[in-house]
């Protein structure tokens, strides 16, 4: 479990060097979305794929008042292959 840990930081640590210290679960100020919640809600599966890949969080929810996690967005949009996209994690688009 601790390697995994080491391993999940060490991940994450290499993609804020890469990006500039932005990272994909970076919240939007003010209402906390991030972009998995936009992708979701706009029904953009390859776009979900890849933020999940890259460490997107799919349990994290907005800080408005509907505390809405990515799959509650894509279920909103109407979008049934975003929302098994989102339960699933991630994985590949084209699996």
């Amino acid at each position: 479990m601790l390697a995994l840990v080491q391993e999940e930081s060490r991940r994450r640590k290499f993609q804020e060097q890469r990006t500039g210290g932005f990272h994909v679960d970076d919240p939007e100020h003010g209402t906390g979305r991030r972009l998995l919640h936009t992708a979701s809600f706009w029904g953009h599966l390859p776009l979900v794929s890849l933020l999940l890949d890259l460490g997107a969080d799919p349990r994290q929810r907005d800080s408005m008042v509907t505390k809405f996690t990515p799959l509650d967005e894509a279920a909103r949009g109407g979008e049934p292959q975003c929302c098994q996209c989102t339960a699933r994690g991630g994985s590949s688009v084209y699996s």
